[in-house]
């Protein structure tokens, strides 16, 4: 029995200030990663963890999928990369 292949795809999306001449780029090439995978015939979903948390600041909810969790939609995925709310300045290396 085959089954059609399915893939869940976790994003750290660092929005420290030193990356964000990064995010619109990572942003832009998106949409590349959305077609290959679906003329792959790939059923995948993707999500944007925020890297606001570290084992200094202890801020919660760290790990937090950014709402509503997963999405198909290239656009939303996409706006998900300009997001740097709760950004305070610090570099979480």
């Amino acid at each position: 029995m085959t089954s059609d292949p399915k893939a869940d795809f976790v994003w750290m999306s660092d929005i420290s200030a030193s990356t964000n001449d990064e995010r619109a780029p990572i942003a832009a090439s998106t949409s590349a990663v959305f077609t290959r995978l679906s003329s792959l015939g790939i059923d995948f979903r993707m999500g944007v963890v925020k890297h606001t948390s570290n084992h200094v600041t202890n801020r919660t909810p760290a790990g937090q999928l950014l709402s509503p969790g997963f999405t198909r939609d290239g656009p939303t995925f996409q706006g998900w990369w300009a997001d740097t709310a709760g950004s305070d300045g610090q570099e979480y290396g």
